[in-house]
Formats: C-alpha cells, sequence, structure tokens
C-alpha cells in the first residue's frame, strides 16, 4: 500500500536526509512542502525530484487554493 508523506524543511540538511531515506520506501509517495520564491533552495530539490518527489508550493500550508503542483521547476 502507498503512502503519500508530506514534508517540510526538504532543503535543510535533517530535511533533505529525511526526504532521501524516505524515497528509499518503495511504500511512500513523498511531498515536499516549500515557500515559493527562493531558486537557490529549488536547485537543492532537483536530486529529491529526479527521485520521483513531488513539490507542493505555497505560501500557507492552510490555504489550499493558494498552492499548486508542480513536478519540476520552471
Amino acid at each position: 500500500m502507498t503512502q503519500t508523506v508530506r514534508l517540510a524543511g526538504a532543503t535543510g540538511m535533517l530535511g533533505s536526509q529525511i526526504a532521501r531515506h524516505l524515497l528509499n520506501q518503495p511504500e511512500a509517495h513523498l511531498r515536499l512542502l516549500v515557500r515559493g520564491g527562493d531558486a537557490g533552495k529549488r536547485a537543492a530539490l532537483s536530486p529529491l525530484l529526479a527521485r520521483g518527489a513531488e513539490i507542493i508550493e505555497g505560501t500557507s500550508l492552510t490555504a489550499p487554493p493558494s498552492t499548486t503542483r508542480r513536478k519540476a521547476w520552471t
């Protein structure tokens, strides 16, 4: 059974290690919760995206209309 895991802080040291660990788990579908606007942090997520992680970008986690899903950065 696949489980969706939402992870905040994936651009940090600990969060990126947790993300890599979760991507090694075949039953986990990883969604990275990120704030928009920081190209440097976006670039740091590229290896995670290449391994199947999905990005959920928004300004507030409590405001679903302001979030958008992205598979890759444009």
